[in-house]
């Protein structure tokens, strides 16, 4: 899988450096909100496009992260206290046991309706 990965990173970049060979005499006019870059080179808009594209993935990937370690954590917490409480039921003798009286377990109800 990181192979495959990493061929799809490779070809990514390949095609980027060939598009940014293609157009590296062509300027674009930016506008972000009031601001606006004329004559900006277009290798500049196309790398500051993918770098801050990139910073915003890997920050959604990091809060998802951390999201999945903070649940793991707890769902490891809980897996403890179960397996402390299955071995203190194997440890538990016969003569541990109380002697409770067991629930009364109610009669049928009849269904020919005779009450």
């Amino acid at each position: 899988m990181k192979i495959a990965l990493t061929l799809v990173k490779l070809l990514v970049f390949i095609v980027a450096i060939f598009i940014l060979a293609e157009n590296g005499s062509q300027k674009v006019l930016v506008s972000l909100l009031t601001t606006e870059y004329p004559e900006t080179p277009l290798y500049v808009v196309i790398i500051l496009s993918l770098t801050i594209g990139s910073m915003v993935g890997a920050a959604f990937m990091a809060f998802t992260t951390i999201d999945a370690k903070g649940e793991v954590r707890a769902l490891k917490v809980k897996n403890r206290k179960i397996q402390a409480e299955l071995e203190n039921l194997r440890n538990l003798s016969i003569e541990d046991i109380p002697d409770e009286p067991l629930p009364a377990i109610p009669a049928p109800k009849s269904l020919s309706g005779d009450s």
